[in-house]
């Protein structure tokens, strides 16, 4: 959920990421059987302690790995290969780079700042004004002077005539 988180905020390039998340589980598996045949070449499995340990890190490890694993399952679905269209192999734009790319034609046409944009963009992703100055590190009445502003340059005078001019 940290790389989804990541990549949403930041429209980092998701498949490389989650490689290289899958690379340290494979990484984790493969130093397990290296631990493993270690310990058995050295004679140590033998010794009830260290197999005690040694199950009770398995276990550990186990649950983590399935913890893991399904959150990496319920990210690939929402992130993994998305994107992309299978059969050509083209990009296809989603929908939070659809929302982003139609608040910066509405501020072109008419004439909003970069700021004002950034604060468009986010009320068209719902989010609160504390969550707006939070992101943007503003003060709550430099976000209510941008969202003034806003609403006058657009002729709207609420949140949902914001997400109707959006479309959404």
């Amino acid at each position: 959920m940290l790389l989804a988180n990541l990549a949403f905020r930041f429209g980092a390039p998701t498949l490389r990421m989650f490689a290289i998340a899958r690379a340290c589980s494979e990484g984790a598996i493969f130093l397990g059987v290296t631990i493993r045949e270690f310990l058995r070449d050295s004679g140590l499995s033998q010794d009830e302690t260290v197999l005690l340990a040694s199950a009770c890190a398995g276990i550990v490890v186990v649950c983590v790995c399935v913890l893991l694993w399904r959150s990496e399952r319920a990210v690939n679905a929402d992130w993994g290969a998305a994107g992309m269209e299978i059969a050509s192999g083209e990009r296809v734009v989603g929908p939070r780079e659809r929302l982003i790319l139609r608040c910066e034609q509405l501020a072109q046409m008419h004439g909003l700042t970069a700021r004002e944009t950034e604060v468009l963009t986010l009320i068209a992703q719902r989010k609160t004004r504390s969550e707006m100055e939070q992101e943007l590190f503003l003060s709550q009445n430099t976000v209510k002077t941008h969202v003034r502003h806003i609403y006058a340059k657009l002729d709207i005078h609420s949140k949902s005539d914001v997400y109707e001019l959006i479309g959404q």
